[in-house]
């Protein structure tokens, strides 16, 4: 079996005969079939579809089940999106990926995010924290509040926020539960403000951490695992130059590679602080510098 993909599927048409797009999850497999004309086994595609329903329609997904996760670079450029979020918010990951998170928020929630990005920078590499509720637009056009959960991985060496992850859970549903539904009313366009704060928040993230993050994985359950893909010298100097200066040039494809590598091992970390107590140490999570250029 591969990887699932998410995609909309053209229906029928309507009373006013306009066409509708579904959303589906298709799966495929490989499966091997035996006729009786052919004694070998043929190999062929299966695809299983199976449509997406609104998470807040019957059947409906439980309120503290209602949570989805993102992430976006110091420019608020969407990264990636949790397969939990479609029924949610009514986009697919593709639909939301490379573009700018201010664009989804209320237009009187989008000054919030400096300050959240402020205290993001103040507490960079240490434990989730929390701030006001945001409202999200969905598909629809309708808003969700979200309670929302921060945090963010820093480069070790020049001590600036690589990315930022959101962890979100649904407070209110939306007015129109079927999140899925065609726009009424096209949203207002106000590229110029979300350029402009874009701007402020990758400004601020462009200064370097100044808290301790070179400690506190254990408390993550790490275990010092990290240090295989990146040893950091405890004797090392403000400038953040590693200690070792004569290792072996390395590949693009490698950087690459390792960048890969940090950032999974980076989300695992980041999930293994929510599914165990914390022991009231400073958490510390790093990683490979990502782009963060603006939309």
């Amino acid at each position: 079996m591969c990887k699932s993909l998410l995609l909309f599927l053209r229906g029928g048409k309507d009373q006013e005969q306009e066409k509708h797009c579904y959303p589906f999850r298709i799966t495929p497999y490989l499966v091997h079939v035996c006729t009786s004309v052919h004694i070998d086994a043929e190999s062929c595609c299966l695809a299983l579809a199976e449509k997406i329903h609104s998470g807040y329609e019957a059947p409906r997904i439980p309120m503290e089940k209602r949570i989805f996760t993102t992430t976006h670079t110091p420019g608020c450029v969407f990264l990636e999106i949790d397969d939990r979020a479609v029924p949610l918010l009514g986009y697919l990951p593709q639909d939301l990926i490379g573009t700018s998170m201010l664009m989804y928020l209320h237009p009187e929630d989008r000054p919030l995010m400096i300050a959240v990005h402020r205290k993001i920078l103040k507490f960079a590499g240490q434990s989730p924290f929390e701030h006001l509720p945001i409202r999200f637009c969905t598909q629809n056009g309708d808003y969700v509040i979200l309670d929302t959960s921060w945090s963010s991985f820093v480069n070790p060496w020049s001590r600036k926020v690589v990315f930022i992850i959101g962890r979100h859970k649904v407070r209110t549903s939306p007015l129109n539960e079927d999140v899925f539904a065609a726009r009424n009313k096209e949203a207002s366009s106000v590229e110029k403000e979300i350029r402009e704060l874009q701007g402020q928040i990758y400004k601020l993230l462009l200064q370097p951490v100044h808290s301790s993050i070179s400690s506190g994985y254990d408390s993550l359950g790490s275990s010092g695992s990290y240090e295989h893909y990146i040893s950091i010298s405890s004797s090392s100097d403000s400038n953040g130059n590693c200690a070792d200066e004569t290792q072996e040039p390395i590949t693009l494809q490698q950087v690459c590679a390792d960048v890969n590598r940090i950032k999974n091992l980076g989300q695992q970390l980041y999930i293994a602080s929510w599914s165990k107590p914390q022991n009231g140490n400073e958490q510390a999570m790093s990683s490979e510098m990502l782009g963060g250029e603006l939309m």
